[in-house]
């Protein structure tokens, strides 16, 4: 059984503590979505925002927290126009991970197609510019650690590898 010892905004830390009195805490918040969106032109969209964590602009995949919707995907299809200004007619959940066993929550990678120009407001502390790469120019980027989080890098590269592998098309 977990006691709760601290309840946040978007965090909750449990204390569990097993027969012979070790201690393990857990912290668990909502999951995060990415979107791997692909243009008709075989582009990927990547945001390049300025992220105080990082003190300079990173490039990431759209990418939030689930924290208006019931279902990840509206979640994904949200911070798609937010970020983007685009909406997808298809989203495919393309992988799934979580990152550690103290740390739970899910972060949810889909792959967006038939985008349409359909945007929403950003929020208000986001400084996006949008910018089209090839899938060549974006695993370089996630290579050379210029795309964060890394959820987003590895996102990238293992959609690389599946196009490459001829289990996805691109």
């Amino acid at each position: 059984m977990a006691d709760v010892v601290f309840t946040g905004e978007i965090f909750t830390i449990k204390r569990y503590v097993d027969g012979r009195g070790r201690v393990r805490e857990v912290c668990s918040r909502p999951p995060t979505v990415g979107v791997i969106a692909v243009t008709d032109d075989k582009k990927i969209v990547l945001v390049n925002e300025r992220r105080d964590k990082y003190k300079d602009r990173v490039y990431s995949l759209p990418s939030g927290r689930v924290d208006k919707e019931s279902k990840p995907e509206e979640g994904a299809q949200r911070e798609l126009r937010e970020e983007t200004g685009l909406r997808a007619d298809t989203l495919e959940l393309f992988m799934r991970s979580e990152p550690s066993n103290t740390l739970e929550y899910d972060r949810l990678v889909y792959i967006a197609r038939g985008l349409k120009s359909d945007p929403l407001p950003q929020d208000d502390d986001e400084d996006i510019q949008v910018e089209h790469k090839t899938l060549e120019e974006a695993a370089m980027l996630a290579l050379e650690g210029k795309i964060r989080p890394e959820i987003s890098a590895l996102a990238i590269l293992r959609f690389k590898f599946a196009v490459e592998t001829g289990k996805i098309d691109l």
